[in-house]
Order: C-alpha cells, then structure tokens, then sequence
C-alpha cells in the first residue's frame, strides 16, 4: 500500500501530463498477478527496465538481454534471472574486473541461457509439471489416435462369400419333381394364404376360448371351423400332399431375387409393399443373411390346418385321410428346418411336436380309427425322421461368417480388423425394424469418435473366428455326450476361456446361440417321438390281440425293431400298463426309476421342462411322455 498512494497523489498533481497515465499503464502491464493482488503495482516483470538502470556498461547490458532472451522462460523467471546477471556483473566490478573481461569469461549465450533454462524448469512448481506432461501426453495420445483413425477408416469389409448357397445347400439337392415348395406355391398363391386371417373367418376370440387349432367336435365353433375347411378342400389337399414330399426345396434369397409367383405366395398381393418395410437402412444388411425371410409362420400355419383337419376327418371315420394328414404333419416338420440354421431347426421340432402330440390324441381318442397297415406307415414315418438331427450348426455358422465378413476388412489371409461400416452394421442389427440409423446423428459420432479405439482393442477377424470356432466346437461336443454325464458349462464360461477382450467377448454373445438349450429341445422333441413309436406300436399290438402289451418286449421285434431309448440314459424307455392303458416314461432328471410317479413341482403340477433339470436340482419322480406328450 505504501507505494500505491504515493503514485495516484503525483497522478493528481500531474494530471495533464500523458506520460504519467503511460507510466502507470507500464507498471501494470509489468506487475505479476500476486502483487496485483495485493493492490501492489511492483512492474518487476519489466526485465528491460531492470537493466536498463543498472549503470552498467552497453556491453554488458547486451550479454544480460541476449542471455535472458535465449532463456526463452516465463516474464517472472526472466526478470529473475536478470536480476541475478545484474548482481553477477556488479559484483565482478567491485572485487576489480574489468566489464569486458567479466563479459568475456561470461561464456557462450546460448549455453549459458539452456542451463539457466534448465535450472529454472527444475524449481518449477509439481502442479506445473503435471500440466505439462499430461499436455505431452494428451498430443502424443492424438496423433496416435489420428493415426489410428486412418488406420480405422482406410479399412472396409469385402463380403466375398456367397453364404446363402451354404444354408440353401440341402435345398438345392432335393430333386425338382420331389419338391413341395411348387405344391405349396400355387395352393397359397390360389388361396390368397399370406392374408390368411382366422380371426376375422372364424370370429372374435374370447379370452378365455382355446386357440382355434385347439377347436375339436362338439366345441361351439366347430361347425364354423369345418364350413372353413371345406371351402379350402383344394389347399388342405395340397398341404396333405406335399406335406409328404421328401423336401421343401426352397432356397432362402433376398427378396429381390425370388420369382414374381414366390413373393406372390409369400407376401400376398402387397408384397412389394411389405417386403419393403422389412429393409434395412444399413447398406451392408441389405444383402445379408439376416435380413431374408423365411416362412416359419405359414408353415405353422398349415400344421395347424392340419390338426384340424385331422379331427374333422376322424369325425367322419375318413381314416384314410386322417392317415394322411398325420404323415403330412411329419413331414412338415423337416421341411421347415431345411435350412439348417438354428432358428429354423427350432421350428421343425415345434412343428414335429404338435405332430406327435396329435397322433397321441388321435389314437387315445379314437383308438379304433386307424388299421394296421395305416398305424405301420405312421410307425414307419415316425422312424425315419429324427428331430435330433433337425438341430444342425452348418447354418449357423454360414450366418456368423456372412456377419462378420461384412463387419471386419479382409486382408487376404483369413484376417481382417473391424471397420466403421461393420460398426453401423452392428447398430443397425440392435435398431428396432434395422431402419431409421442412417440419420442417428448421435450414434454416427460416437461410431466416428470412438471407432477407432474399439477397433484397436476389439482383436482381429481371425481372432473372433477362431474364439467362435471353439466355443461352437466345444457345445457340439458337450451335445454328443449323454445328457446325464454333459458339461454345466454355461455359454459364458466357454466364451470367457476362449475371448482375450471385452470387445471379442461382446460381439461373440451376440453370435453365438444357447446351443446347450437347443439342442435340449431337440432331445425332448426326440424323446416324445420315440414314446410315439412306443405307443403307435402299443396299438398295433391291440389290433391283433385284443389287449395291449404287458411289456415293451413284446413289442419287439414284429412292431418294433427295438424299444427306443430314453435321451436322458441312452436306456431304452420305461413301458407299463396303467389303468389297462399304455404308460411310457423316461426316468426323469432324478436318473432312477420311480415307477411312472411323475415328476411334480411345488405346486403339484407336472414338471414340463424336466431335461433342464438334469444336473441342477432335479425333482424326485418320472417324466411322462405318454399319453401327456402332446400337451
């Protein structure tokens, strides 16, 4: 304070001389913010100054200024070392040294001015520091993440395998005359059957009312349901006849690339209108495996017309057409799993389901329906179709590799890095319908920004291929093992040995399917055939003697060529008379014969999905196959 006030009185008593105003303007210019804080105006950054009245000779003034230029340091560490050089240079006067001989032992000033540099930095503050090397750092950290980014961005994927030939391989060998697909074509075609709707034929559905696949004689909307299919005799017809024929013979395509009369049955007259809506904004996807479509409901759909039909002929004692209808439904079930990808394995064994379930109801209901010779061709049809074998992984893998040959580059070498188009595939695939990404603003950015660095810490092609190839290797395995003695090992941990990063492990989740539970459907499927054959047999057995078999073993080897096994043991099933009727069993996921008690829950209702229980914790009692298995 004591040099502030004296300042504003000469102000006062100078106010119309301009270089005072300029003075001041320079002392402020020149005062460090502390002492500017402190309401001090010091000018001490003013270095120039400094030496400039330090009555030294022009030779030395020079050196000192050379000196602290070079030095190239903040104003405050300059009028330091100024400070310093005047001190030194008075010094050298008093003890007797001439200024030139001071200037001239002074040394060189560039020398002179990097050590005083390097000095000054060292007693620098840490916080200083600190700033200094995390702004090293973070230039370093970007131009290694532009660098990045070329790298990133100069890559592009090569979809260059056509893996819509691969799923469609057991397709194309079904010979042209043995195919249904043409059968099919034309009844849909003719009935108008994408726009099949049996909510507004049949009428409104109640709540509390079964499914109309459920209908059956007597039921109040039965008469209704027949008026439905007598007027449909020429598609049920064709769907009894194909049904039969050894394949679907239909290649899964684009939308764009099946025939006119293909989308015509597939879509209805609004299939350019639909088909459309099912495309993706995504460039990549358009083209992909995963945005074709397949006919899983219309095949559904023509099972259940079946069923249906099914009744209404046992109705009438049409056993001849009842038979048929059954060995259709058998044969619809491999039809939709043609493909061979998982998805569409799943629905054969659904489709094969309702089939046995029928057959059951068919014969429970009406046990003296069907002949010999009709029972023996169902036998037989049930024999040589094993749901097991609906579950197949070529598909699958077809649809991983056709994923990621349009996510990753292609070097040449069956190796790759991810991309940004393969990043805006994957965000396309979570985008509900895979429409409206291409104007997401937000996610292009973060796929732009943040591409790079998921690209160098997600791993290469080969990495992800070859992390799928052994965990795909793995469940197959474990698949081939009895269910009693199969690994718990879930999906996770077979990802986890075999993924090194969180990206890797990430994109393998979403490719990879819960194959342990899948093929566990295909084993229940298999299990419930083989009681079908086992029961089928039971009324063949009856035919001819009036009764029905005490044991299986008597059913061998003129109805059967061997009692079928239990998936869960690799044992043959369990037989029995209960209440002078056929009970078939397997032994459950306790693994011990409990008579045919079956297994029950907490709330006293049967046990449905009893091959999940096996090796968790199993509830005590039997699972029955016969005559529940099409519930």
């Amino acid at each position: 304070m004591a040099d502030w006030f004296p300042t504003f009185r000469s102000i006062g008593r100078c106010a119309t001389d301009r270089s005072v105003y300029s003075q001041l303007w320079q002392q402020f210019r020149h005062t460090p913010y502390r002492d500017l804080i402190r309401l001090h105006l010091s000018g001490r950054l003013n270095w120039r100054a400094a030496i400039a009245e330090s009555d030294l000779p022009s030779n030395a003034q020079q050196k000192i200024s050379d000196v602290v230029k070079a030095t190239r340091l903040w104003r405050l560490e300059k009028s330091q070392i100024a400070t310093e050089l005047i001190a030194h240079f008075h010094d050298g006067q008093q003890q007797g040294q001439s200024v030139d001989d001071l200037v001239a032992e002074f040394g060189e000033t560039a020398t002179v001015a990097q050590m005083m540099r390097i000095a000054k930095k060292r007693n620098r503050s840490l916080l200083w520091k600190t700033c200094i090397a995390g702004c090293y750092a973070f230039l370093g950290f970007l131009i290694f993440y532009v660098g990045l980014a070329i790298w990133f961005f100069s890559g592009k994927p090569n979809p260059s395998v056509d893996y819509f030939k691969v799923v469609s391989a057991n397709a194309v060998a079904v010979p042209e005359d043995q195919r249904a697909w043409p059968v099919y074509r034309k009844a849909w075609i003719e009935h108008d059957f994408a726009n099949l709707n049996m909510g507004e034929i049949l009428g409104k559905q109640e709540a509390d009312e079964p499914w109309w696949n459920d209908w059956r004689p007597g039921d109040e909307k039965w008469p209704k349901l027949v008026e439905f299919l007598e007027k449909k005799e020429s598609l049920v017809e064709a769907i009894r006849r194909a049904g039969q024929l050894p394949g679907l013979g239909l290649e899964l395509k684009l939308k764009q690339d099946y025939s006119q009369d293909d989308l015509l049955a597939m879509f209805g007259e609004d299939k350019d209108q639909v088909a459309e809506e099912h495309q993706s904004d995504v460039p990549l996807l358009k083209d992909a495996l995963v945005s074709a479509r397949f006919l899983h409901l219309q095949m559904r759909t023509m099972s259940w017309i079946l069923v249906t039909d099914v009744f209404r002929m046992a109705d009438v004692n049409a056993a001849d057409e009842v038979t048929e209808d059954l060995l259709a439904m058998l044969g619809i079930g491999p039809q939709a799993a043609e493909l061979s990808m998982l998805v569409h394995g799943l629905n054969g064994l659904a489709l094969s389901g309702i089939a046995h379930g029928t057959i059951e109801e068919v014969l429970t209901q009406y046990p003296d329906l069907l002949n010999d010779r009709q029972l023996k061709s169902v036998t037989e049809k049930l024999a040589s179709l094993s749901p097991r074998k609906l579950i197949r992984v070529k598909g699958e893998i077809a649809f991983q590799r056709d994923l990621i040959q349009r996510t990753y580059s292609d070097d040449g070498n069956g190796d790759g890095r991810l991309t940004d188009e393969g990043l805006k595939l994957w965000r396309g695939l979570m985008t509900p319908a895979m429409s409206g990404f291409e104007n997401d603003l937000l996610a292009n950015t973060a796929i732009n920004v943040f591409g790079p660095g998921v690209a160098f810490i997600g791993g290469s092609r080969k990495e992800l291929e070859d992390g799928i190839d052994g965990v795909m290797e793995a469940m197959v395995a474990a698949a081939n093992e009895p269910l009693s003695q199969r690994s718990a090992d879930s999906l996770e941990q077979l990802i986890d040995e075999r993924a090194a990063n969180p990206i890797a492990k990430a994109m393998m989740n979403m490719l990879l399917p819960a194959y342990d539970s899948i093929v566990r459907a295909g084993e229940r499927t298999e299990c419930t055939r083989n009681a079908t054959m086992i029961g089928v047999a039971a009324y063949r057995f009856r035919l001819k003697h009036t009764r029905f078999p005490e044991t299986a073993d008597e059913l061998v080897p003129e109805f059967l060529d061997s009692i079928p096994i239990d998936v869960i043991t690799g044992d043959p099933l369990k037989y029995k008379l209960q209440d002078n009727q056929p009970l078939v069993y397997s032994v459950g996921a306790d693994l011990d014969d409990d008579g045919g008690v079956e297994s029950l829950d907490s709330d006293g209702k049967p046990v449905l999905n009893v091959i999940e229980q096996i090796g968790f914790y199993p509830v005590d009692g039997d699972w029955i196959l016969w005559p529940t298995a099409y519930e």
